[in-house]
């Protein structure tokens, strides 16, 4: 197997990343629900903030990643790609088509 350059690796972290916090975090919500409707309001506050943390921390994660890989124009992490393929160069020195380009109005 060829070697990953760094990109894939962390779109390949993050993507999984995301995946396992996502379930962690509907776990606890899970958790702080039935906490809460059985009256442990201590542990429902304790599994509520566990459930915010991992969905803020996912989200965090996943969001940065993304912005990052827009901005250097490779692709956006998928959580089972085990491949990439690099742009042609002509595709990664272009920018905004003109029709896109924010202009100031006079």
């Amino acid at each position: 197997m060829p070697h990953n350059p760094g990109w894939v690796r962390r779109n390949s972290f993050a993507a999984w990343f995301g995946y396992t916090s996502i379930l962690v975090s509907f776990g606890t919500c899970a958790m702080a629900l039935a906490a809460a409707a059985s009256g442990y309001a201590g542990w429902a506050l304790i599994a509520g903030g566990v459930c915010a943390a991992t969905a803020i921390t996912s989200l965090t994660i996943f969001g940065s990643t993304v912005h990052s890989d827009h901005v250097k124009h490779h692709t956006t992490p998928r959580l089972l790609m085990d491949c990439w393929e690099e742009s042609p160069d002509f595709a990664q020195l272009r920018g905004l088509p003109a029709a896109i380009e924010p202009k100031r109005l006079q």
